[in-house]
């Protein structure tokens, strides 16, 4: 079927929330997965900062490179994932400005602050700080990435461009996008990268130790 995710996709992005396409023969397991999910914090706030040599995008304007930048994620779950998206800033202008060779670094920190209101109803700060190897060879970040997270982030990222174009082209442009994510051969192409990505990710949750949710 048809997925208005233009539309559906305002709800998710104004509640921190997200979209779940399920195939409807199992429509059942996929709510009672769903239901099962338990909160363990609510009112979480993520601030990510970065080093100079990098920026943030910002998603309220594409144009826009942050230092830090600030999320509101709501109620989270032990399945509840939240991305940014990173890049490099130009080397020319950072040494002139902050007299820092980007390609002399070999590491990069990042931190993460998390704001919270745990299950008992105290609130609590947690700083996640992380140097990351820094490498430019692309086969070698490729083999590290995390592509589950840069899959999911792909997801959103789909659909904050779909409901950007709903709201900002013509109405003859609108209906070319709208058009163009629900045709059928979409809907199966986008049905199948998502039942990879779950078992994408349910095999990284067997490997990996729960993180966050259990810290």
């Amino acid at each position: 079927t048809a997925c208005l995710l233009p539309v559906i996709g305002q709800m998710a992005d104004g509640t921190s929330g997200s979209v779940t396409i399920v195939d409807l023969l199992n429509i059942r397991d996929e709510f009672a997965s769903i239901l099962e999910q338990k909160v363990i914090a609510s009112n979480v706030e993520a601030t990510l900062i970065v080093h100079r040599g990098l920026y943030i995008r910002d998603p309220e304007n594409p144009d826009g490179k942050l230092e830090k930048i600030k999320r509101n994620v709501g109620n989270v779950t032990k399945q509840t994932e939240v991305s940014f998206e990173f890049g490099i800033r130009n080397k020319q202008e950072l040494k002139e400005k902050y007299n820092i060779d980007i390609d002399q670094l070999k590491e990069l920190p990042f931190q993460v602050q998390v704001i919270y209101t745990a299950a008992d109803g105290s609130k609590a700060l947690r700083v996640l700080t992380q140097v990351k190897e820094a490498t430019e060879r692309r086969e070698i970040a490729e083999v590290h990435a995390y592509r589950g997270v840069i899959a999911e982030n792909h997801i959103r990222s789909t659909a904050t461009y779909m409901m950007q174009g709903d709201d900002d082209e013509d109405e003859e442009g609108a209906e070319r996008i709208s058009s163009k994510w629900s045709k059928p051969i979409m809907q199966k192409q986008r049905m199948a990268y998502m039942e990879n990505l779950k078992h994408r990710k349910r095999a990284e949750r067997v490997d990996d130790a729960d993180g966050f949710n259990e810290r």
